[in-house]
């Protein structure tokens, strides 16, 4: 696991660290190198969003397109329903927004 130099783990949520964790598993299980390109954290002077914290960045450039396919499943499948994965253009797009129950 590698943080980009400018990345910074103050103010992420445990929600959003539980999903680093799974998705170091989940890399490694699968031999590759996970690359935090983007953290965004909760900082002082930043705008108030409720995601602020809770969502990251996974570097897929390096990876062939059924790997990222595989490891974008794979994520989902262990994060659940309160967990946001989305394949974009050079990353996986992780966010914490947990659903509404009741």
């Amino acid at each position: 696991m590698k943080l980009n130099e400018d990345i910074t783990l103050y103010g992420i949520s445990s929600e959003l660290l539980i999903a680093l964790a799974v998705a170091a598993t989940v890399y490694d299980n699968k031999g590759l190198a996970l690359v935090f390109t983007l953290l965004k954290s909760r900082g002082c002077g930043q705008d108030f969003s409720p995601y602020l914290g809770n969502e990251a960045d996974l570097c897929s450039r390096y990876l062939d397109k059924e790997t990222q396919r595989k490891v974008k499943t794979e994520l989902s499948s262990r994060l659940g329903a309160d967990y946001g994965v989305v394949l974009e253009r050079g990353h996986i797009h992780l966010k914490y927004q947990p659903k509404l129950r009741g």
